[in-house]
C-alpha cells in the first residue's frame, strides 16, 4: 500500500470547502483502500482530476475514489454536506451524474456489493 500520506493532500492544496470524510480517513488509517474494482484515489489523482472536473462541468466536485475500468469518479460537491456523488467524468455537461448516496458510507455499502459481483 501506498503512505497514508500518499492520499491526504496539504490544506492549501485543497479547495478551502472541501473536508476528507472521516470514512475515506478510517479506511486509509487500515489500508483499505483498493476493492477491485473501486479504489481510493491518491493526492496525485485527486489534485490532478479536480480541475478538469470543475471547468468541464462549471461544477465544484472533488474526487475521492475512482472505478476502474470506466470514467466514474465518487466526489464530493461544494455545498451538497456529506452527500457523495458517481460522477461520470468523460460525458456532455448535465450528463455527468450517475449515482447519488447520502453519506461516504452509504457509497461503501454499493462499492463492496459491486466488488463482490465483480469478483464472483
Amino acid at each position: 500500500m501506498k503512505e497514508e500520506s500518499e492520499y491526504f493532500a496539504a490544506k492549501a492544496d485543497l479547495p478551502d470547502w472541501f473536508e476528507y470524510p472521516p470514512g475515506f480517513i478510517v479506511l486509509v488509517k487500515q489500508g483499505i483502500v483498493h476493492f477491485a474494482p473501486w479504489r481510493l484515489v491518491n493526492t496525485q489523482f485527486a489534485l490532478n482530476v479536480y480541475p478538469a472536473l470543475r471547468d468541464r462541468y462549471k461544477r465544484e466536485i472533488f474526487p475521492i475514489a475512482h472505478r476502474g475500468g470506466s470514467d466514474d469518479v465518487v466526489c464530493l460537491e461544494k455545498g451538497c454536506g456529506e452527500t457523495v456523488k458517481i460522477i461520470n467524468a468523460y460525458t456532455s455537461s448535465g450528463h455527468e451524474n450517475m449515482e447519488e448516496f447520502d453519506s461516504f458510507w452509504s457509497w461503501f455499502r454499493y462499492a463492496i456489493d459491486d466488488m463482490i459481483d465483480f469478483n464472483s
